[in-house]
């Protein structure tokens, strides 16, 4: 299997930078587990030594500033890259069935990278480490006794700081790694969804009469021909009451969208008014 298992056909529509955002964010992923793996051979996650272990990190150690700066902006892209692929998903409804489980995953992840952030800001043990700290416990206090792990009553032994730190290097990128295998197989299982139909495709036959104000939603199978999009909004030729029985026209209010008959038979109810005038 390999590397290989993972891959899938990419539609020609992917093939841009919206569609490109969860393999962005993959990368910058990569970038802060190569960087992470350098600036934790030097830090020192002992309340007393920490800020200091960063201090000296930056002054003292070969590239410590550069590999601790892209850790931070890596951070910081993955987090905004991430919350933009959600979007993405969500305004092109790729989230609906049957990939429905692959979004959770995905937001599942996008929690997890967020609790990456507050964990490496809470790590620096600076002034703002030390307020992150305090929203711990604040979170803490609001889970009740499933917040104990956020706080030193779980052990005096080790610090909350430490506790914080296998959390940042282990536990969260091993979720998030196990997370994006699992995402993954199933974009390969579901594939890439097609891309919505946003716009209506006008249909041969030519409008005729303008519709009036007043439009409802109208999904129903008689406007299927006009217009491709997924709901059709039809307006009513007149405002005025018909008999039960009468031909009702309604009109696609799509642009460019052209008339549809109730009645079943496609023919306009002009024909029949007029055979009833001759009469």
């Amino acid at each position: 299997m390999g590397i290989k298992a993972l891959t899938y056909p990419v539609p020609e529509h992917a093939n841009n930078l919206a569609w490109s955002l969860g393999g962005i964010t993959a990368v910058a992923f990569v970038i802060l587990l190569v960087t992470g793996i350098y600036i934790t051979q030097f830090y020192a996650p002992i309340p007393e030594d920490a800020n200091q272990s960063v201090r000296d990190l930056v002054t003292d150690v070969w590239l410590g500033s550069f590999a601790r700066a892209l850790h931070f902006w890596a951070a910081q892209a993955m987090f905004v890259l991430a919350l933009l692929h959600l979007l993405r998903v969500f305004f092109h409804a790729s989230y609906k069935k049957p990939r429905e489980g692959n979004w959770v995953v995905g937001a599942a992840m996008f929690l997890l990278t967020f609790l990456a952030v507050f964990t490496g800001t809470v790590l620096k043990w600076d002034q703002e480490g030390y307020e992150a700290r305090i929203h711990n416990l604040d979170v803490a206090e609001l889970l009740g006794g499933a917040g104990i792990w956020f706080t030193d009553k779980l052990t005096d032994r080790i610090s909350i700081l430490l506790r914080l730190f296998n959390a940042h290097v282990v536990i969260v990128p091993g979720l998030i790694v196990l997370l994006f295998v699992w995402h993954a197989l199933l974009i390969k299982r579901h594939r890439i969804p097609r891309i919505p139909r946003s716009r209506c495709r006008p249909s041969s036959r030519p409008s005729r009469s303008p519709p009036t104000s007043g439009a409802w939603p109208h999904s129903d199978s008689s406007c299927s021909g006009c217009c491709r999009c997924s709901a059709c909004w039809c307006r009513p030729w007149s405002d005025q009451r018909r008999s039960k029985g009468s031909r009702s026209p309604v009109r696609c209010g799509c642009s460019g969208g052209s008339s549809r008959w109730r009645n079943g038979s496609g023919s306009h109810p002009s024909h029949g008014s007029s055979r009833a005038s001759s009469d």
